[in-house]
């Protein structure tokens, strides 16, 4: 499966419940080891010795499992392998990490570092029609960067030039020497200040493993520049929310004007140069250009980056209907394939992956419940349907159905309003949990006195409590045949004393 693929749970990590977490299999075996098979090596394992000879063990037990521990995984198991070293594939709509390859690894950005000079600028509030005038305190930085061969827009000490075109020039062709003077010119001459208002800056945007020693990237880790592919992530997700931003990255050409420095228009064999414009530059992202091999529309922004320790880096941002995506490569080796490097190749491979595999949908997408529960003391039905309340917005994966985990009682009891929820619903997709939704009852149902007394009574609870009704109707009886009886002697009583009355009289 490539580099992607997910590691076997319980092959070579072993659940450790005192301390909620994991321990590499390859230590348990050497502690069980050390506990169990000592004698035959002719250890006395007690005092002093056996807690010595124990740590031993234990650390040649971390060395080996160092070794062995695999170097990243994947969320998602990828079907090719990719040439990069480190992988986020990150979906904004939902939140959900696609890919996460030694995504906390700490590795050197090169110039996507460019991306956190080119935020700080626009959120400075500075005019980007501002004239700027490169200052000869630059020179040393400028040949700095002549000697490590990087990238530059073509500037010159003490030409003058907009903001806006230092930004164009830094974005686009990677200018090296355009970041070095927006840093210089936003910290008023101090690069070292500008360096750490960018490590803070990112620190901002919850970046946990990022510093920044330069303004353009071509410091690598040594130097105190180093990021990793997550933290980048949330860098280019900053870099999203700013349209400006996504609009200069988005721009595959891009003509510097004239200037003091540039008096005379470079002429190009495939196109004329424009009035008033003194060279072209042109973006790194190939996949903006539609003659290109690897051009794809749903590319909306990117950046390159390559240093000799950073290997060949890429971010992108794509959306595709609804459906936005983050993606950082970063260590792919330098060679050009056909003519692309390897971190773009990557990057194409695994967005068609993504966009044909993924999209944004509402779950659960049945129309029908979920469950049906046993339903006690109704004398029309035995069973009732829960059905979701609501959906989940998630990322749906084609290729995997969705799976429902409910909670709900053995029985429900009556009465049931419709609309009475009486469970929740969790949605998992590919193992991890999405989201929960409540469960409800869309049916009506009443309550049968009887069928709720027999069910909810004994035999002989029933027997005794039917011995007792008879016994008190009997009771009930005899008290009203007395009644009745002492009712009758009375009125014979009183026509007997009326008769004797009436013969006395007479």
């Amino acid at each position: 499966m490539g580099a992607m693929s997910k590691p076997v749970e319980g092959l070579l990590w072993k659940k450790n419940p005192a301390a909620g977490g994991k321990y590499p299999l390859v230590l348990h075996a050497f502690i069980w080891y050390t506990e169990n098979t000592a004698g035959l090596h002719g250890w006395q394992l007690s005092g002093r010795e056996s807690i010595m000879k124990r740590v031993l063990a234990c650390l040649a037990a971390i060395v080996l499992a160092l070794c062995l521990v695999p170097a990243g995984y994947a969320v998602w198991e990828l079907p090719f392998s990719v040439d990069s070293q480190a992988v986020y594939l990150f979906h904004v709509n939902t939140g959900t990490v696609v890919l996460d390859v030694n995504g906390s690894q700490r590795r050197s950005p090169a110039s996507l570092t460019k991306m956190v000079t080119a935020l700080l600028l626009l959120e400075s509030g500075e005019d980007l029609d501002t004239v700027v005038t490169i200052p000869e305190h630059l020179q040393a930085e400028f040949d700095f960067i002549q000697s490590e061969n990087g990238s530059d827009a073509d500037l010159k000490i003490g030409e003058q030039i907009t903001l806006r075109n230092l930004l164009y020039g830094m974005m686009l062709p990677s200018g090296n020497d355009a970041a070095s003077v927006i840093g210089d010119y936003l910290s008023g001459g101090d690069l070292d200040a500008f360096a750490v208002q960018m490590t803070e800056y990112a620190a901002a945007l919850g970046c946990e493993d990022t510093q920044f020693s330069c303004a353009h990237g071509l410091a690598d880790i040594e130097d105190g520049n180093w990021s990793t592919a997550r933290d980048m992530a949330l860098i280019l997700q900053a870099v999203s929310r700013n349209q400006t931003l996504l609009d200069v990255m988005g721009t595959a050409e891009w003509w510097m004007p004239l200037s003091n420095m540039h008096t005379e228009p470079k002429t190009y064999t495939d196109e004329e140069t424009p009035a008033g414009m003194a060279y072209r530059v042109r973006n790194t992202n190939s996949m903006l250009v539609e003659d290109s091999t690897v051009y794809r529309s749903y590319i909306v922004a990117g950046k390159s980056g390559f240093t000799n320790q950073a290997g060949r880096c890429f971010a992108s941002l794509s959306r595709q209907g609804e459906d936005s995506w983050i993606l950082v490569v970063m260590g792919a080796r330098r060679e050009l394939d056909d003519g692309v490097t390897c971190a773009t190749r990557d990057t194409v491979a695994i967005l068609d992956w993504a966009l044909e595999r993924f999209a944004t949908g509402q779950a659960p997408e049945e129309t029908g419940p979920l469950a049906e529960v046993p339903v006690l003391w109704n004398s029309e039905a035995d069973m009732v349907a829960v059905w979701p309340a609501q959906t989940v917005t998630a990322l749906l994966d084609k290729e995997q159905p969705t799976e429902w985990k409910l909670t709900l009682p053995e029985q429900l009891e009556t009465p049931l309003e419709a609309g009475q929820t009486v469970g929740e619903a969790a949605l998992y997709i590919n193992g991890d949990l999405v989201g929960t939704v409540p469960l409800e009852v869309r049916d009506t149902l009443s309550r049968n006195w009887w069928l709720h007394f027999t069910g909810t009574h004994s035999t002989g609870q029933i027997v005794l409590l039917a011995v007792a009704v008879l016994l008190a109707v009997a009771l009930v009886a005899a008290v009203a045949i007395l009644r009745l009886r002492r009712s009758i002697r009375r009125r014979r009583r009183r026509k007997a004393a009326a008769a004797g009355r009436y013969l006395y009289r007479g």
